[in-house]
C-alpha cells in the first residue's frame, strides 16, 4: 500500500492476508477508509466482504461479466446458478 493508485484490483488472498498481517481493524482504515476516493476491484466469492465493501457488482459466468444493478441482484444470481453446480473434491 506504498504505492497510490486511482484503482486499486484486489482479491480475497490479499484481504485475508492483509488483515492477519496488519492486526486486524487497521487493515480496513488503510484499504477502505484513507482511499475512500479511489476505485477498487475486488475479486471473491464471500458475500459478506462483497455486501461490507461494494456498492455494484458483477458475477463471472461462463467466460462473460454481468454487471448487475445491486449487490443483491449480483449474489441471487450467483446463488442460483451455483445451486445447481456439483462441488469437485
Amino acid at each position: 500500500m506504498a504505492i497510490e493508485f486511482d484503482c486499486f484490483l484486489i482479491d480475497e488472498a490479499m484481504i485475508v492476508g492483509t488483515c492477519v498481517s496488519m492486526s486486524g481493524p487497521s487493515c480496513h482504515v488503510e484499504l477502505f477508509s484513507k482511499r475512500k476516493d479511489r476505485a477498487f476491484i475486488l475479486v471473491t466469492h464471500e458475500a459478506h466482504v462483497i455486501k461490507l465493501y461494494c456498492k455494484n457488482a458483477a458475477v463471472l459466468h461462463e467466460g462473460h461479466l454481468l454487471p448487475f444493478p445491486t449487490v443483491e441482484a449480483a449474489y441471487d444470481f450467483y446463488e442460483s446458478t451455483m445451486a445447481n453446480v456439483p462441488v469437485e473434491v
